[in-house]
Order: C-alpha cells, then sequence, then structure tokens
C-alpha cells in the first residue's frame, strides 16, 4: 500500500541524513572533501530543484521523495566512482617510487609510503 512505501521512503530518507551527516563530520577527509566540492555543490544545486517541488497530492509527495533517494543515490555513486579515481591513480604512482627507495637500497621508508 502507498502508507507502507511511504514508510520506507521515509526510513531511507532517514538514513541518507545519518550517512550524510557522519560523512560531514569526517574532519580527516579534508583533502577528498576538497577533491568532491564541485560535485557536492552540483549535488546541493539539484536537491535545490527537488526541494522547491510543491506537491499538491500524497503520489505527487512520494514521487518528489523518490527523486530526493535517486538524487542520493546517484551522488554516492559519483563520490564512489571518484574515490575509487584516486585510490587507483595514488597505486599507480606509488610504484616508481617504491621502485626508486629499492634501487637506492632505501627500504625502511616503504612502509611509510605505503599507508
Amino acid at each position: 500500500s502507498l502508507n507502507e512505501k511511504e514508510e520506507d521512503i521515509n526510513l531511507a530518507i532517514k538514513k541518507i541524513d545519518e550517512f550524510k551527516n557522519k560523512l560531514e563530520d569526517i574532519k580527516q577527509m579534508q583533502d577528498l572533501y576538497e577533491i568532491l566540492q564541485p560535485l557536492r555543490t552540483q549535488f546541493e544545486l539539484n536537491l535545490a530543484r527537488i526541494y522547491v517541488l510543491n506537491p499538491k497530492t500524497k503520489e505527487d509527495a512520494f514521487n518528489k521523495s523518490i527523486l530526493w533517494i535517486k538524487e542520493h543515490l546517484e551522488f554516492m555513486e559519483l563520490v564512489y566512482g571518484h574515490i575509487k579515481a584516486q585510490e587507483n591513480a595514488l597505486i599507480k604512482n606509488i610504484l616508481p617510487l617504491e621502485e626508486k627507495l629499492k634501487e637506492r637500497k632505501l627500504d625502511k621508508w616503504m612502509e611509510r609510503v605505503r599507508r
């Protein structure tokens, strides 16, 4: 029924909000936060377009909630893609550094580089 779906939607929105709050509280990820800032700005603009929709019926309100959730899921997918790209770039660039350290017999620095 529509009421059960509405409860599920509200629970999903609550979980998304909790996730966003946790993400914003992470101070150690300042570099990542800066990298993702353009994505976040576009995301917030997209949310604003959804937020100003004025539902006239329960079905309209339901559809607005679905749009809200979809926008968050798309944002999370983009964030994941950016994180994977950053990880791949770091790994790709760490390998030559490790080789140089081995060449120069500076193995003691290897663990530090890997962290």
